[in-house]
């Protein structure tokens, strides 16, 4: 008979060779690397092996003898018996007779948890009854944990992914949408899962279509694309986007999908949007200004000279009559550059604590005058009102030029509402908003009933000379001015419009601490020469011949200068007579200021004082000249010059 075992028996004991059969099984058992036990119809465990012992931690002898749910489960009740769903391959085995495979939550000696995958073999007795069960127990442990941690970080991906601020998809070679996440559905206004399926030019602004198309085809052939696109959600919202696409391929390198993650940059186009627009406003405002500079000189001179000649005796009614249309007209162009001026924030304001709803009191008779009959004007003070720093003519001037903008808004009558409150900006609120500094304001709101403005209409509302009003009806400086006031006052305005539904402008105002001074009264100077010795150093000829003209004319004796150099130098050979240096601050050579430092070198103290057709807060602002310095600002008539100039001197 031929052997199957790997060694040959010796003698024909059958005791010997059963011996040498157990001893042969269980060397083979132990060098499967997985646990085997055999187990009893009672769940008992006759037969071991060390891989098993291994797995437990625990000693043959340990073992053997006690029950399998004992052991692997320390529970004194059999697994199918616990009604926790628990499929023991064992048990099955023995309920059916056939091989069963399982997965088991197996604990060692010390309570850790084992993963062991079962598979139980039942044995028969000579009757070929199922008398026991032979079950391996291979330890999974590992690889379950691996799933675990796996199915843990993509759950963990998954709502990173969902959850992300961001809009995030991925696309097919054929530009389909594969899949989204919640919140490019819910941005673009798509239930979810709706986006899924959908070409990708059905969320795409028309105008970006052709564009999307190349960056698809990029793809294909480049890694990666960032860029700028406009999405088109359903409602027909359009979202600027900033794309950032990465190309996925397959082993070969062909091109299978991409990622891409849209972030939406509304408020960062609004944001610089607004500082464009603050930016062009600010350049208008310099060009302005520059404008209202140097024709303040030249109406210095037809204003001066004007005057000069009607003080002459013989001008006859005709002449005079002339002289007087050239000042009407040159006294309108002053204001159209205290117009620009405003606008620029150059002009001279004189702020003082004051309530909005006093100025606004003082003038309901003047508002409903302008706005007319036709026009109902209701006003809405606050209970509680706090101060504001403001000059309360230019206030008086926002306010007329905001009813009379609403007049014309409202040809056929209407409603004019001038609200006041004060609110607070908070930091998230500005952030929103970007327009404002966080603090305490009153907000002053002037609102219309008129038919109101399309966007591109409030986009150039506070231009200057932008108007809609027929040609010869208005300067397009009203609003402008206003704008200009605001800003000057540290202040903030919005307009909000829309075509049909009126116009609201809403002014805010920074609140002080301080009390409510009096309106401050002057009385009438009167022009009084002398006949002391003046520098005057001026680089326009005709505001220089001008100036020295009305000096002489009260007394004074006039040394002449064209620029800062010849100052310094004219002053050095006369200083013991000048009283007092009239000096242009913006000159060739030296300018003003530079003149001064070295003329007070040389007297220490010199009295002095600066002209410019720039304003005093501009001149103070920039630095251009210290605080305190005696100024006037072109264009000013005799009597204003010679005042201030008297006044210098008796200081």
């Amino acid at each position: 008979m031929k052997q199957n075992f790997p060694f040959t028996y010796e003698n024909e004991d059958p005791g010997q060779r059963l011996r040498q059969l157990e001893s042969f099984m269980s060397s083979l058992l132990d060098g499967i690397g997985e646990g085997v036990i055999v187990v009893d119809r009672n769940f008992a465990i006759r037969s071991v092996n060390t891989g098993f012992c291994k797995q437990v931690g625990l000693t043959g002898e340990d073992i053997i003898g006690k029950k399998c749910h004992a052991v692997s489960h320390h529970s004194n009740v059999p697994c199918h018996e616990l009604g926790n769903g628990c499929d023991c391959s064992v048990h099955k085995c023995f309920d059916n007779g056939q091989h069963h495979r399982a997965l088991h939550k197996h604990y060692d000696k010390d309570g850790r948890p084992l993963y062991i995958e079962t598979n139980a073999y039942p044995l028969t007795d000579t009757s070929g009854a199922v008398s026991s069960a032979i079950e391996t127990l291979h330890d999974v442990t590992a690889t379950i944990m691996l799933q675990d941690q796996f199915r843990e970080v993509q759950e963990r991906y998954r709502r990173l992914y969902e959850n992300a601020p961001d809009m995030m998809h991925s696309v097919d070679a054929n530009g389909v949408i594969v899949v989204c996440n919640e919140t490019e559905e819910r941005i673009l206004g798509f239930a979810p899962g709706e986006l899924a399926g959908r070409p990708l030019t059905d969320i795409v602004a028309p105008e970006d279509n052709d564009k999307c198309a190349q960056k698809l085809t990029q793809l294909k052939s480049d890694d990666s694309f960032e860029g700028e696109m406009t999405l088109l959600a359903r409602h027909g919202k359009r979202i600027p986007v900033y794309v950032s696409s990465r190309s996925i391929r397959d082993d070969q390198g062909n091109f299978v999908m991409s990622d891409t993650i849209l972030r939406d940059i509304t408020e960062k186009k609004q944001l610089e949007a607004q500082l464009l627009h603050s930016q062009k406003m600010e350049a208008i405002g310099l060009l302005a200004g520059g404008v209202a500079h140097d024709f303040n000189n030249i109406l210095t001179a037809i204003i001066g000279y004007g005057n000069l000649a009607l003080m002459k005796q013989n001008v006859d009614a005709d002449t005079r009559q002339y002289i007087d249309q050239i000042l009407e007209s040159a006294d309108r162009a002053a204001h159209l550059t205290h117009s620009l001026l405003a606008f620029s924030r150059k002009q001279i304001i004189n702020p003082r604590p004051l309530k909005l709803g006093d100025v606004i009191s003082r003038m309901h008779n003047l508002l409903s005058r302008i706005i007319g009959e036709d026009i109902e004007l209701r006003i809405y003070p606050h209970d509680e009102e706090f101060p504001v720093l403001a000059d309360p003519t230019q206030l008086e001037q926002v306010l007329m030029n905001l009813a009379t903008n609403a007049r014309d808004a409202m040809p056929d009558g209407g409603l004019l509402l001038i609200e006041i409150q004060p609110v607070e900006l908070t930091e998230e609120y500005v952030r929103t908003h970007a327009f404002a500094k966080p603090g305490r304001y009153m907000l002053l709101s002037v609102t219309d009933t008129g038919h109101g403005m399309e966007e591109y209409l409030k986009e150039k509302i506070f231009e200057p000379f932008f108007s809609t009003k027929d040609i010869g009806k208005g300067t397009g400086l009203g609003l402008s001015m206003v704008y200009g006031i605001v800003k000057q006052h540290n202040g903030y305005i919005n307009v909000y419009s829309e075509p049909g539904k009126g116009t609201t402008f809403k002014i805010y105002l920074p609140l002080i601490e301080g009390e409510l001074a009096p309106p401050e009264l002057r009385p009438p100077v009167e022009v009084v020469g002398g006949t002391e010795t003046i520098l005057l150093a001026e680089d326009d000829p005709a505001v220089r011949n001008l100036a020295a003209t009305l000096l002489r004319a009260q007394g004074y004796k006039v040394i002449i200068a064209e620029d800062g150099e010849e100052a310094v130098a004219r002053f050095r050979e006369n200083q013991k007579a000048i009283s007092l240096v009239v000096l242009d601050v913006v000159m060739p050579k030296k300018s003003g200021k530079t003149a001064y430092d070295e003329i007070n070198l040389i007297r220490p103290g010199q009295k002095a004082l600066f002209v410019s057709g720039y304003t005093s807060n501009l001149i103070h602002k920039k630095g251009i000249l210290e605080e305190g310095r005696e100024f006037i600002s072109k264009p000013f008539t005799p009597s204003s010059f010679l005042q201030k100039v008297r006044a210098v001197l008796d200081d």
